[in-house]
């Protein structure tokens, strides 16, 4: 899961400008991620954006779906300050 998303290809194709992982287990987190967002197995990937979450899966053929679909979008919408950006990515393990 890791290599699918911090691959260079698959980070520039997504647009991604941050990758961090967070551990399920570390009970000193400020939320419980795994109810919030009902993290059901780990590593679970989330790719938000500032409103939405994009992706989340634990599926790393998914991931690369996702960057293949998104090639075209990130070269339609580089004028918004969210693409300018990019888009953070988390790993949930």
């Amino acid at each position: 899961m890791v290599n699918a998303v911090n691959s260079e290809k698959v980070l520039k194709t997504m647009n991604v400008s941050n990758v961090t992982f967070v551990s399920l287990h570390d009970k000193s987190q400020k939320f419980n991620y795994k109810k919030l967002l009902n993290i059901k197995q780990s590593p679970t990937v989330v790719l938000l954006d500032d409103r939405n979450i994009l992706l989340q899966t634990a599926d790393p053929k998914e991931v690369e779906a996702y960057a293949e679909k998104s090639r075209g979008k990130v070269a339609q919408t580089s004028n918004s300050s969210i693409t300018n950006r990019g888009d953070p990515a988390v790993i949930f393990r």
